[in-house]
């Protein structure tokens, strides 16, 4: 087991960022979009819409990584954070008409739905290298930075307009960006997971079929419906809070 490099602390960061920006585009999406003068059915088109291409973009990406070559969970991970940070900087630094508004944050609420599985899948990789991660630690972390940032942010739109949102989500994103591109396995793991890939490619040939991983595993999908069902409840909550505090006197 490596237990060096502080596997546990530098995996939380990026937990920690990572969440840190959801706050920013999940939570506040309806503060930063009514600012931009869209109603709320315009909203709830714009989510739907972002959600929907990101579970089919999902599979598509890990199909790329279980295949040998660079794509790999850190690599995709970085590249992803990379062009959100690239997207909140037009968010924030240009005057956008409402249609570009629309399809930059589709694309970013997108990407982001889309990273996570990734950062996920990552501390089972590293994990199974011999890296020494507690997830449920790091992952709690993750909440923490969702925590701090949210009251921040809500005090700074205070004082500040809507663009702050997305200069805090660049920030945080850097930050993330700068631990992930620094996340790298042991050379000895490397060499171990190359071997590896030969023996991985028939399972994973079959898995990357919707239906074959239906047959394969019918408890399974009755659980992801299950869970469709629940983040039902909690995507209302996190993408309409505005609109659910806001008539009980509530403010950002």
């Amino acid at each position: 087991m490596n237990k060096g490099k502080f596997w546990t602390a530098r995996y939380a960061v990026i937990n920690a960022t990572y969440f840190a920006a959801f706050c920013g585009m999940h939570a506040y999406a309806s503060v930063f979009l009514l600012a931009k003068g869209f109603t709320n059915s315009q909203i709830g088109i714009l989510l739907a819409a972002a959600n929907v291409i990101s579970v089919l973009v999902q599979p598509v990406i890990a199909g790329l990584i279980d295949k040998p070559g660079r794509l790999t969970n850190r690599n995709v991970s970085a590249a992803c954070t990379a062009i959100m940070i690239a997207l909140a900087g037009i968010l924030a630094f240009t005057e956008s008409t409402k249609a570009v508004v629309f399809i930059v944050f589709m694309l970013l609420y997108m990407i982001q739905m889309a990273y996570q599985p990734l950062m996920i899948a990552m501390n089972f990789e590293y994990a199974a290298r011999g890296c020494n991660i507690n997830f449920g630690l790091a992952r709690g972390l993750g909440s923490a930075g969702f925590a701090v940032c949210s009251p921040i942010l809500g005090n700074l739109l205070l004082t500040h307009d809507v663009e702050i949102i997305q200069l805090s989500n660049m920030l945080v994103l850097i930050v993330g960006l700068i631990f992930i591109l620094t996340f790298t396995l042991p050379k000895e793991a490397g060499q171990e997971a190359a071997a590896e890939t030969k023996a991985l490619e028939k399972t994973a040939a079959a898995h990357n079929n919707f239906f074959v991983f239906a047959r394969y595993y019918p408890r399974f999908m009755l659980f992801l419906a299950a869970t469709i069902c629940f983040f039902f409840a909690h995507n209302m909550i996190n993408d309409y809070l505005i609109q659910i505090i806001t008539p009980l006197g509530g403010t950002e």
